[in-house]
């Protein structure tokens, strides 16, 4: 899949992404596919379990990006609104950091399992190509 097929969101932001996350088409073309039709390819082959960990292998893979630059406009409001920081609107800042804090924790967690899943996904992606006569 390139973005340039993606959704709004992947569209709208193509440079962005590119520049900030430049694994992520080819992540998503070697383990997830793109039907032409805006959904990921099927992988017939998997049991039960596989399919529901790669469902969540995509999922979280799409969800990443959009994450990621939230927690980035964040904290670019964090520091713009810690520069005029008064009295009366710490409470507000502090707020918005804990809000930032649990988006970064979202965020590792959600590396995490594409860590892992990506792991899964090469290993049946090998195991296939091994089973496959040529």
């Amino acid at each position: 899949m390139r973005l340039e097929q993606g959704d709004s969101f992947e569209r709208q932001n193509i440079n962005w992404t590119r520049k900030t996350l430049p694994f992520y088409e080819d992540i998503w073309k070697a383990f997830i596919g793109h039907d032409g039709r805006g959904t990921p390819c099927s992988m017939p082959g998997l049991n039960a379990e596989q399919q529901v960990n790669r469902k969540r292998f995509y999922q979280a893979h799409y969800s990443f990006p959009a994450k990621l630059m939230q927690v980035q406009k964040s904290v670019q409001e964090f520091e713009s609104d810690l520069e005029k920081a008064t009295e009366n609107i710490l409470d507000e800042v502090t707020q918005r950091l804990f809000q930032i804090m649990c988006a970064v924790g979202y965020i590792k967690a959600v590396k995490n399992l594409i860590t892992y899943l990506n792991t899964v996904c090469k290993s049946i992606y090998l195991r296939r190509l091994q089973k496959t006569p040529y």
